[in-house]
């Protein structure tokens, strides 16, 4: 299944949930991880947004491919990751083959 990314309407601009952000996580550190875990990392992200309905988190996907870039770049450059796009597709099907 290909990211198709999430559209929010209120400030018209793509993001990354939680549980994405988290599938990110887990596919660079080849470990998985849950989003509970890295919720104090998204926290500090200015574009952060609480969706009650769902429960979950999102933040802009650019600030997250900012922070990916610069917190993971060697992992990215080795995984050959180009995009964010990539970069969720890559961790989707990751997460696919190694969740339980």
């Amino acid at each position: 299944m290909t990211h198709q990314g999430h559209s929010n309407n209120a400030n018209n601009f793509v993001v990354v949930t939680s549980y994405e952000f988290s599938d990110i996580i887990s596919y660079l550190n080849s470990q998985i991880t849950n989003p509970a875990e890295n919720l104090p990392t998204m926290k500090q992200f200015s574009s952060l947004n609480y969706i009650e309905k769902g429960n979950y988190y999102t933040v802009s996907q650019s600030e997250a491919w900012d922070y990916f870039k610069k917190k993971y770049t060697k992992s990215i450059e080795t995984k050959r990751i180009r995009d964010m796009d990539d970069l969720l597709n890559s961790a989707d099907e990751y997460v696919k083959k190694h969740k339980n």
